[in-house]
């Protein structure tokens, strides 16, 4: 049994040594931790759970912000493991060179496009609140290598992300789903050697 659990039940206890309020058995449980270990790696938890507690995240915690720990996990873990972790990507539909049915498709899908951008916005708040990154932090290299992609990906993602009214709907065409079969607009129209 723990020792505190039984003196704080005892009330005739004359001898009993109390623990000061500043032993480590009274510190909070995250004060405890290493700032560079994370409680709970990649996988277990949601990347929207970790940007949701790293919102809530201050300069003056002991430990290191949530969401740069998250993504200094994954270190050590094949390339786009947070898109097999979060299982949302796109399979390939069929076998092609070097690839398989049922494979990770290299575009991002809209929900991990998105994803990535709340992931990046998150840093940019971070890289305003802090002077440099703590020491074994690379954030936006970590993001790169939990997505798979490169810097310049990612940078495209971000502006394609404003360029479209900070909106991460892919374009779809107007005349998508018309045939000559199902459309008189699509019979009625001529074709010229331009189009």
């Amino acid at each position: 049994m723990d020792p505190l659990v039984l003196t704080a039940r005892r009330t005739s206890a004359i001898n009993v040594t109390r623990p000061s309020i500043l032993a480590p058995s009274h510190q909070p449980v995250a004060a405890q931790t290493s700032p560079t270990g994370a409680a709970q790696g990649p996988g277990t938890e949601r990347v929207c759970d970790v940007i949701f507690e790293s919102r809530s995240w201050s300069n003056f915690e002991v430990v290191a912000n949530p969401l740069l720990r998250f993504l200094c996990c994954g270190k050590n873990k094949p390339r786009g493991w947070l898109r097999l972790d979060e299982n949302e990507y796109t399979k390939c539909k069929k076998d092609g060179k070097g690839i398989k049915k049922g494979d990770m498709m290299s575009h991002l899908c809209e929900r991990e496009n998105n994803k990535l951008v709340m992931i990046k916005t998150e840093l940019d708040r971070l890289a305003a609140q802090l002077v440099e990154w703590p020491k074994p932090f690379q954030p936006i290299s970590d993001l790169c290598h939990a997505y798979g992609v490169s810097r310049s990906k990612v940078t495209g993602i971000i502006k394609r992300h404003l360029r479209n009214n900070c909106t991460v709907i892919r374009k779809k065409r107007s005349d998508a789903s018309q045939t000559i079969f199902n459309s008189t607009a699509k019979r009625n129209l001529t074709y010229t050697p331009f189009d």
